[in-house]
C-alpha cells in the first residue's frame, strides 16, 4: 500500500518527511501518529527517527490489550535496538 492509503492522508509523503528531517536537525524529538506493528516498526524507524510511538491500538484484540501482541512487538522492538 501506498502512504496515502497507509495514514488516510492526502498530505504529500514529501512533506511529512521533511518536517521531520527538520525536527531532527534542530534536536527535537518526535512522536509518529500512524498504526505501528511489529511488520512497519523497522521503516517506520528508519524513515522518522521518532522518539516515541503510539501502538495502543495496534495491541488489541476485540478492544483488550493482548499479551501476546504486546510480546511480538517487543521482541521487534529489541530486534530493531540490536540493529541500531
Amino acid at each position: 500500500k501506498s502512504f496515502a492509503e497507509n495514514t488516510d492522508s492526502d498530505t504529500p509523503v514529501e512533506h511529512i518527511l521533511g518536517v521531520f528531517a527538520r525536527a531532527r536537525e534542530l534536536g527535537c524529538g518526535t512522536t509518529v501518529g500512524v498504526a505501528v506493528t511489529k511488520l512497519n516498526l523497522p521503516e517506520l524507524y528508519e524513515t522518522f527517527h521518532p522518539y516515541g510511538v503510539d501502538v495502543s491500538g495496534s495491541l488489541e484484540v476485540h478492544g483488550e490489550k493482548s499479551i501476546g501482541k504486546i510480546k511480538e512487538f517487543m521482541q521487534a522492538v529489541q530486534r530493531l535496538a540490536q540493529e541500531a
